[in-house]
């Protein structure tokens, strides 16, 4: 439910989007410290389930990362779609870990607005791996 919190706070903001926005990522990455605790003290799950519901925490902000996820993204229009994204031509695991370890935006770069998630390797290859088993799926089969 952190998300319903999270919209109803920036909701009532008078801030405008740059805070909205960056409210929602302060939320994603205290929600990131979190996840990990839960993942150390959990048996190992499947990469893909791991890296689903890492997604449902820290990516569902700004992403539609799965058709069933409790709220809609917060940024508006939201960054593109974990779905279409595992369908574009050349996407692979490797260059998702790419991206999400080393795309980031900055004040300088207006055009990648990918913020910098702070994530550990291990983290970016369970994330990869969710999104890659999203390939091929209908709109109504994304997880």
């Amino acid at each position: 439910m952190r998300n319903g919190r999270v919209r109803k706070i920036l909701d009532a903001s008078a801030f405008g989007p740059a805070w909205a926005v960056a409210g929602a990522l302060l939320a994603a990455f205290c929600g990131l410290g979190g996840w990990a605790r839960a993942q150390a003290q959990s048996p190992q799950g499947s990469a893909v389930t791991r890296g689903g519901d890492l997604a449902r925490l820290v990516c569902s902000d700004c992403h539609v990362v799965a058709s069933d996820q409790d709220f809609p993204p917060v940024l508006q229009p939201p960054a593109p779609s974990f779905l279409d994204i595992a369908n574009r031509p050349g996407t692979t695991a490797t260059s998702l870990r790419q991206f999400i370890l080393t795309t980031h935006w900055s004040m300088k770069s207006a055009r990648v607005t990918m913020p910098n998630p702070k994530m550990r390797p291990e983290d970016a290859a369970v994330l990869a791996a969710y999104i890659m088993s999203l390939r091929n799926a209908s709109p109504r089969q994304g997880r």
